[in-house]
């Protein structure tokens, strides 16, 4: 497990960086049988997600954000790309 971790570590870089916990590595290893490649696509798809929906809330007045409820329509597009 730690082994694999820490390749998956090399790709997608810390967690300050990918935005994924050891945690969440460590469960989509388990997951995907500790395949690397399927993980480390998932983790990539995962990542930039939450990048772009983080950087797309960081965008939108505050005023919009209030209670989670939205005032204005949002849309978010997004493009994966496999590895």
């Amino acid at each position: 497990m730690i082994s694999g971790l820490e390749q998956v570590r090399v790709i997608l870089g810390d967690e300050d960086v990918s935005g994924l916990s050891d945690q969440t590595l460590k469960d989509s290893l388990w997951e995907n049988f500790f395949d690397l490649k399927k993980t480390i696509q998932w983790a990539v798809g995962r990542s930039m997600l939450s990048n772009v929906v983080r950087n797309e809330l960081k965008r939108l007045p505050q005023q919009n954000r209030k209670g989670g409820m939205w005032r204005n329509n949002v849309k978010v597009s997004i493009i994966l790309v496999s590895v």
